[in-house]
């Protein structure tokens, strides 16, 4: 019979009770329980009762030298088995470690010595819309000496900068080779874009290996001919525009580009020059140089709350 609590509800019998059931608390068996055939009982006060169900606790099995050889054969099988898996999974791929576990076990032996700078893909096609693009790049180009005097304005207002004078003036040397080449002699604008461009995805993704004994030259021939070098010049040129005062006698002349357009323009090669390096899977110095001061210059121009500038932080980490 089903007894008042002390809020004056009836209670719930013992099975309606344990599933949490709504019971209709009739006498002798409620309608639930009659319905489903279960022993229907109703107890007076039953947080009184004894627990029941607790599984004991198990019993450690301590392994003693006396026991039977095959069980210890078993053990070392499976101590075996278990190394061979975790040396299967810990092994360190391309991107280095990837397990959980190996922050705890490095399966390596010492530092990997071998190329560390990634080349590109040499057999990368390159479609000719590829190349149409990189030609309106390159054309860009005529105006060489008008940013190398942003820049070397740039200069004479303060010697400080991240990569200093004679990086920076070594990737307008290149560039100006590059756009003057005898190759190039005869050809109008357009084509000299165009041959260049054709000739820039046929080099631009050999090795670049920075290594101690290499020597300045080493570099400049080994940095020649790239994309990055290109997307460098523009970014450190549109980075200039920054402090150089835009009533400068430099944005005066006629036919030249104001600082706020060449700021613009020069995110924009960046980012096409970004892009010709992702899609080859080249990753070194210059790259490396470009993805940073690409970043500082959305900063400038976009500003730090604009989508451009908050999609790339993560690819220069």
């Amino acid at each position: 019979m089903a007894t008042p609590r002390r809020n004056g509800q009836l209670s719930s019998c013992e099975p309606c009770r344990t599933s949490k059931l709504r019971c209709d608390h009739a006498s002798p068996i409620c309608g639930r329980c009659e319905r489903r055939n279960l022993h229907c009982t109703y107890h007076p006060a039953p947080l009184t009762q004894t627990l029941t169900g607790i599984r004991p606790k198990k019993k450690r099995r301590v392994v003693c030298e006396s026991d039977h050889p095959t069980n210890v054969n078993r053990l070392h099988n499976e101590n075996d088995i278990w190394t061979r898996k975790k040396a299967s999974v810990s092994t360190p791929g391309f991107l280095g470690q990837t397990s959980y576990f190996d922050a705890f076990t490095d399966t390596r032996t010492g530092l990997v010595v071998g190329n560390p700078y990634v080349t590109g893909h040499d057999d990368f096609p390159v479609d000719q819309k590829r190349i149409n693009l990189g030609t309106r790049v390159l054309a860009l180009l005529e105006n060489l000496p008008f940013y190398r005097e942003v820049v070397t304005a740039r200069f004479k207002i303060w010697t400080g900068w991240s990569l200093g004078w004679p990086v920076t003036n070594m990737v307008f040397t290149l560039a100006e080779k590059m756009w003057n080449s005898v190759e190039t002699e005869g050809m109008d604008t357009n084509q000299r874009a165009f041959f260049l461009s054709k000739r820039l995805f046929e080099t631009h993704n050999r090795a670049l290996e920075v290594h101690p004994s290499m020597t300045w030259e080493d570099f400049q021939s080994a940095a020649a001919g790239r994309w990055e070098l290109i997307g460098l010049l523009f970014t450190l040129t549109g980075l200039a525009t920054d402090w150089v005062p835009h009533s400068d006698r430099i944005f005066m002349r006629p036919n030249t580009m104001d600082p706020k357009s060449l700021a613009i323009t020069a995110t924009a090669v960046g980012d096409i020059c970004l892009q010709f390096c992702d899609s080859t899977g080249i990753v070194n110095d210059i790259v490396a140089w470009l993805l940073l001061h690409h970043t500082t210059l959305l900063a400038v121009v976009y500003g730090e709350s604009g989508l451009l500038f908050h999609s790339l932080p993560a690819n220069v980490a």
